[in-house]
């Protein structure tokens, strides 16, 4: 989708689709949010905040790379993944049949949700800083073998190319000005650039794959009658259920056995179990109604949103009041661009 003439690209950059959360307001222009980390006793419990301005963040997904725009990636999100789900999206909600094309729109705007969130973001660093050393020694001992291989055939190689579904590692050859022995270096970009790789490399890799396997089949609970679905700044669960104080989430897209969920609207919750087919329409008694908001609200990262207060949601996620974590967030927020910058510096 093209930009209008003389509109400038955005910076400011939304982890949940405003189109998703306008499901949850009454004006569609703001959304009841309940923040689980707030700086002091006194703030509002629950808020109407402008759509605009929740799970939204500067320069979230700007790109270092090739001189692209700095709305390049959520455009990038927007035209190929949100846009394209749309209509599969509204008829999963109004009770429609879905086409096998919908359920796998309706799974490429799951996965998204699942990857492009902070909460997502700190899974991947965490996951990152174990595995990155010794993918980075595993490259370059293979690149050390090429290396040896071309030298016996005369052949001089100045860069390897890491093939696979791999991170962006970079092996370059450094010959020194005095004929010495040449000498392999290795980098990886880390931070956001690793980050916007990853995601993409789940819509573009992980999906196309799973898709191709059978893909997953999408069902909608319904709540009981007497309340509504909620959802949150980190929506998708991705989990493996084995009783209410016993959940681990991470469960694979592709691992038999795992629940995926995703509240829709208030009153449409998405569900799908890899390598299981469902009815199209499910039914959650009370219980098991709390048991999902009660694992919601806990995966949360740090806002709840309804389309009015729901007082149980404060015992589900007690808020956390503390002033000094609040401003320290806020201020990496903030910084987050710059920081990033300074990595590839």
């Amino acid at each position: 989708m093209t930009k209008d003439v003389g509109q400038s690209p955005s910076r400011w950059h939304h982890w949940v689709p405003r189109a998703y959360l306008r499901r949850w307001s009454l004006d569609r222009k703001r959304v009841c949010t309940y923040e689980t980390l707030v700086p002091h006793e006194k703030y509002p419990i629950w808020e109407m905040r402008p759509i605009r301005s929740v799970a939204a963040a500067d320069h979230l997904y700007t790109t270092t790379r090739d001189g692209s725009e700095p709305d390049a990636f959520e455009r990038y999100l927007k035209d190929e993944i949100e846009d394209p789900a749309l209509d599969a999206l509204a008829r999963a909600e109004s009770g429609g049949v879905l086409s096998q094309k919908d359920h796998h729109r309706i799974t490429y705007f799951a996965m998204a949700l699942d990857q492009r969130t902070p909460s997502a973001f700190a899974d991947h660093a965490e996951r990152w800083n174990k595995q990155l050393p010794q993918m980075m020694r595993d490259v370059l001992q293979g690149a050390k073998k090429k290396l040896e291989r071309a030298a016996r055939r005369g052949v001089r190689i100045e860069q390897f190319p890491v093939a696979g579904p791999l991170p962006p590692i970079q092996v370059n050859v450094r010959v020194p000005g005095n004929g010495g022995d040449a000498r392999l270096e290795t980098s990886v970009v880390s931070g956001r650039e690793l980050w916007l790789w990853a995601i993409q490399n789940a819509l573009e890799v992980t999906a196309p794959k799973l898709i191709a396997s059978g893909g997953l089949t999408w069902s909608i609970i319904a709540p009981p009658s007497s309340t509504e679905w909620f959802t949150s700044d980190h929506p998708l669960l991705r989990m493996n259920y084995h009783a209410w104080n016993n959940v681990s989430f991470g469960g694979g897209w592709g691992f038999k056995g795992s629940e995926i969920m995703l509240p829709l609207s208030p009153h449409a919750l998405l569900y799908s179990k890899v390598a299981y087919t469902y009815p199209p329409h499910l039914a959650f008694d009370r219980g098991q109604c709390l048991t999902v908001q009660s694992i919601l609200a806990r995966r949360a990262y740090r806002a709840i949103f309804a389309t009015s207060p729901m007082p149980r949601v404060e015992s589900m996620r007690r808020r956390v009041v503390d002033c000094e974590v609040y401003e320290d967030q806020k201020r990496q927020l903030e910084r987050w661009h710059e920081a990033n910058l300074e990595q590839h510096k």
